[in-house]
């Protein structure tokens, strides 16, 4: 079944939502030429279809994600409690993801990357899907990238 931009805005607007009870808006596509401070996350997708759905945006926002779903109002969350939402909510994306490329499928555990001037390379792969919101003032974005060797989508 193929991916459509308008159900993974709808996926993502309702996880925001019932997880973290704030609203987060669709955004134009913008590419991020400053990658100070950003937060990546990749959840991989094996089996019938292989690919990887990866949520990138700032530390500051991803820090209020945190706080919020983790009910920590002013409290400075440490990295290992951003990494752990972010993740999470990657997780919860991919899942829908998942969902809808059909099974067999098998959802990865979230790998996060934060820092400055990073690149995070999805190899083999070509980014099908470039989806943006603006949360909180401040961008968040979904790229999902499909598997293009066909001998690894056997595998």
């Amino acid at each position: 079944m193929p991916i459509h931009d308008d159900d993974i805005r709808s996926s993502v607007q309702d996880i925001w939502a019932s997880m973290l009870g704030m609203p987060i808006e669709p955004a134009p596509i913008a590419e991020v030429t400053n990658t100070n401070d950003q937060i990546a996350c990749m959840v991989q997708i094996t089996g019938h279809w292989v690919g990887s759905v990866v949520l990138t945006c700032h530390t500051s926002l991803a820090a209020d994600l945190t706080r919020t779903m983790f009910a920590m109002e002013d409290e400075d969350p440490s990295s290992e409690d951003v990494h752990d939402a972010f993740g999470e909510l990657a997780n919860m994306v991919g899942g829908n993801i998942k969902t809808v490329v059909g099974d067999p499928s098998h959802l990865s555990l979230p790998t996060v990357v934060d820092g400055n001037n990073y690149q995070l390379h999805v190899t083999r792969s070509t980014c099908t899907h470039k989806v943006d919101f603006e949360c909180q003032g401040e961008r968040l974005q979904l790229r999902i990238f499909e598997r293009t060797d066909d001998n690894m989508a056997a595998a």
